[in-house]
């Protein structure tokens, strides 16, 4: 079906490597409980476009 109304549904987005460092360094923030960096850190990718939601074993990036 995907196919009839040409969706890519599998298929993964880029996420600009600024992008990436920034939550790598929001997620080292978060190791060391501090807050108020991390919090920073959300807001800025917010501003650019993403989201970074927080898991089990680290944290994802999407796109807004």
């Amino acid at each position: 079906m995907d196919l009839i109304f040409s969706l890519n549904l599998f298929e993964k987005e880029k996420i600009p490597s600024k992008i990436i460092e920034l939550a790598e360094k929001r997620e080292k923030f978060r190791k060391e409980k501090n807050w108020k960096d991390s919090d920073k850190i959300r807001e800025e990718i917010e501003k650019l476009g993403f989201i970074v939601k927080d898991e089990k074993d680290g944290f994802r990036v999407e796109k807004k």
